[in-house]
């Protein structure tokens, strides 16, 4: 007889999501900070992490953080480089009184 090697689910999760709440097994109970996938298929950043029980954990989640697009990005860096100002005035600057 074969016998094949599982990972059991050791801890169960009761997911509090802002716009929904449902509980599934895990192998292990998620970090803070880490991001999770509802059954909707919805994105969610790990807020925190309460123990309820043995093995029994409540993590509230809330909205992933917000990247910049890279136009932003872009369109910030080249507003900083206009208003930046050479070496050289940067020197004349000073020693005007």
């Amino acid at each position: 007889m074969i016998r094949r090697m599982y990972k059991q689910p050791k801890v169960y999760l009761v997911l509090i999501f802002p716009d929904s709440n449902e509980s599934r097994w895990a192998s292990e109970r998620p970090r803070v900070g880490s991001e999770i996938k509802s059954r909707l298929g919805n994105s969610w950043r790990v807020e925190e992490v309460l123990q309820s029980g043995t093995d029994v954990y409540t993590v509230h989640c809330g909205p992933p953080l917000a990247l910049p697009s890279p136009r932003d990005l872009a369109a910030d860096l080249l507003e900083r480089a206009r208003k930046s100002v050479s070496p050289l005035e940067r020197r004349r600057r000073r020693w005007i009184p």
